[in-house]
């Protein structure tokens, strides 16, 4: 994937990256996609970037009945040490918990 003579022998390493569907008003669903803020040049991101975007029409999104357990914890921290009122942390739980979670299917 990464064509840069700076590197010596071919290896697999997994770059974890973020990838976000946006609905800016359009029909047609917008996608970010942001790579791990790791030690590459911008050379090798843009690289990472451009294949996702390739791999974008594979993806399916599936339906989901509950949070994953870690990411409800991780979010519950957040809330917990969270400056705002009470009021504001019980109704961010509430829409957390009330949310319609999906996971990609590739």
């Amino acid at each position: 994937m990464i064509n840069d003579s700076r590197y010596a022998q071919n290896a697999t390493v997994y770059i974890p990256i973020v990838l976000t569907e946006c609905n800016r008003g359009q029909s047609d669903p917008d996608f970010e996609i942001s790579v791990s803020n790791v030690q590459l040049d911008n050379m090798s991101k843009s690289s990472i970037r451009n294949a996702a975007f390739e791999k974008l029409s594979e993806i399916e999104w599936s339906g989901s009945t509950a949070v994953d357990p870690e990411i409800k914890s991780e979010f519950s921290k957040l809330i917990s040490d969270s400056s705002k009122s009470q009021r504001v942390n019980d109704m961010a739980m509430k829409l957390f918990q009330s949310a319609n979670y999906q996971s990609i299917q590739m």
